[in-house]
């Protein structure tokens, strides 16, 4: 996998340390580029943004990974 291609970093943070199911902190590597756009819908942007992270246990990650990686899911689910 090429470094442009990194769309999610997986960290075991103190929360995964702490959780029984060791769950990992899942975060996007994905930005959007805000510079064109209307600036009513940049401030909707601002005032709801989408989920930049959630949780997975270690046996999901490497599904969670393709299923990014492919769009077949996408943060916010």
């Amino acid at each position: 996998m090429v470094d442009g291609d990194l769309i999610v970093v997986f960290l075991a943070d103190r929360d995964t340390m702490k959780s029984p199911a060791r769950a990992l902190l899942a975060l996007s590597t994905l930005w959007e580029d805000v510079s064109g756009l209307d600036p009513v819908y940049y401030q909707e942007l601002i005032e709801s943004p989408e989920p930049r992270e959630f949780r997975a246990v270690p046996a999901a990650v490497h599904g969670v990974q393709a299923d990014l990686a492919l769009g077949n899911v996408d943060f916010a689910e």
